[in-house]
């Protein structure tokens, strides 16, 4: 917990994200909220790395994405965890407190203007 504390005092802040829709926004989903917080307020300057897998053509088809694609393959990190996608491999939309959809941010407008960078990577990156 102190750990993701500082992280939201850090100079630059590294990050993927779960969905970038083609007119540049951002969708993530996150369990604790650290990610997403530091991407909303906090650090310098914050750097998105983002593959090709994640480009979406709509905010829509991003929040689908984030949570059929990248959720389910995130709570593999739990090996114990008891959420309907972790035994299912599919989002339920639980609201159970293991769920690590607890935070879904979308962000439309970086302010300030230029904190947020975000890197285009020409293949497909993480999940």
């Amino acid at each position: 917990v102190e750990l993701m504390r500082k992280a939201l005092l850090c100079d630059t802040f590294i990050m993927g994200t779960n969905a970038a829709v083609q007119d540049g926004q951002l969708i993530n989903i996150d369990g604790n909220g650290n990610r997403v917080a530091a991407l909303c307020y906090g650090p310098k300057q914050v750097i998105v790395i983002v593959g090709m897998n994640k480009v979406v053509p709509t905010v829509e088809i991003g929040i689908e994405r984030a949570h059929t694609v990248a959720s389910p393959k995130n709570i593999g990190r739990f090996p114990n965890a008891g959420t309907p996608c972790a035994k299912t491999g599919m989002c339920a939309h639980c609201t159970t407190p293991e769920s690590i959809c607890a935070q879904v941010v979308r962000t439309r407008v970086c302010k300030p203007q230029g904190r947020i960078k975000v890197i285009l990577v020409g293949e497909d990156l993480g999940f």
